[in-house]
């Protein structure tokens, strides 16, 4: 009964068939990992929703246990956001974004645009989505180890313009669906 409630959950928040099949199929994955009592799929993997605009997919597969230092430009990664006093999100909330400059990299801001290593990545906004003021993160320089500036796609996106790099020991997981 449980199972079923679960999975009306995940079908009813899904945007397209297509996802839809997925989270089921994941669903059953995982409940067959836990009544099969091996601790493997439930201690290595997590489902999470993306409830915004800030990435066109709203389903994700966290694989907790992956190597983070094979981590690469354009992973998708979930974490936790910890920047106090955010008048956006609580200090703890997860997020998924894309990775789109890291550690060894260069990040230079010029004029509100975000460039990695020379190329534009991201232009930041000057006002939120109720015409409140928003402050840009400003960065010059080559990005330290265990740090990553991440992005959404989408141009409305919360994410490092505004609040600057993720540390990897806030990384949840790698995306791997």
């Amino acid at each position: 009964m449980q199972l079923e409630r679960l999975l009306a959950m995940i079908v009813k928040s899904l945007k397209s068939i297509k996802l839809a099949l997925f989270g089921l199929l994941t669903v059953l994955i995982l409940n067959l990992g836990f009544l099969m009592n091996t601790m493997l799929i439930k201690d290595r993997y997590v489902c999470a929703l993306n409830d915004s605009q800030s990435l066109p997919e709203n389903f994700f597969v966290l694989d907790k246990k992956k190597d983070l230092n094979t981590l690469a430009v354009n992973d998708v990664i979930g974490f936790h956001f910890k920047h106090k006093d955010d008048i956006y999100f609580d200090y703890n909330h997860n997020f998924i974004k894309k990775i789109s400059c890291m550690a060894g990299s260069t990040l230079n801001v010029k004029e509100n645009t975000y460039y990695c290593d020379g190329k534009k990545i991201a232009v930041s906004r000057s006002l939120d989505s109720k015409g409140r003021k928003i402050e840009p993160f400003i960065f010059n320089g080559q990005i330290a180890k265990g740090e990553f500036f991440v992005l959404g796609t989408h141009y409305k996106s919360y994410d490092s313009r505004y609040w600057g790099f993720v540390h990897k020991e806030d990384i949840i997981g790698i995306a791997i669906w």
